[in-house]
Formats: structure tokens, C-alpha cells, sequence
């Protein structure tokens, strides 16, 4: 010890505070009301907003633990909601 208030170590950058997730209530209500698969730009079109947008949307509905099917023609389908 030199004298000097000892700290202790500085959290991790993992406990920082996360980004929360966002869920689009529109979005799932639709994907949860769709009984197949249904293409981006149709979901784009019912919801109003760009399709790159309905992706990211998508995305965090993956990372709030829903389960979704992708397929370059059909489009996306909710397997499972997971919430």
C-alpha cells in the first residue's frame, strides 16, 4: 500500500447497461395473427414503414426470444413467440 484509497476494479464493459430490446407491437400481433408465411414487403406495406426497417424489427423480436422462419420466396413465419 502506498498511501493511496484503494478502489475497487472497474466493472467490465459487459455490465454495462444494455441497449433494451424493442418489440414492435404491431408487428407481432401481426406475424402472431399470420397462420403462414408472409413476405417483408407485405409486412412493410400493412405496417407503413420501409422493409429495411421491418428487418430490424424482426431482429429484435429474434433477440427477445421469438423464434422466426426465413425463406428468400415465402417470406417470414412465427414459429414460436417465446416471450
Amino acid at each position: 500500500m502506498n498511501g493511496q484509497p484503494q478502489h475497487p476494479p472497474a466493472e467490465p464493459a459487459s455490465h454495462e447497461a444494455a441497449t433494451p430490446i424493442q418489440i414492435h407491437p404491431p408487428l407481432l400481433d401481426l406475424l402472431l395473427r399470420t397462420s403462414s408465411s408472409i413476405t417483408v414487403e407485405s409486412i412493410a406495406l400493412r405496417l407503413g414503414m420501409p422493409p429495411r426497417e421491418v428487418l430490424g424489427l424482426l431482429e429484435g423480436l429474434r433477440a427477445a426470444g421469438c423464434e422466426i422462419e426465413s425463406h428468400p420466396q415465402h417470406g417470414v413465419a412465427l414459429v414460436r413467440d417465446g416471450l
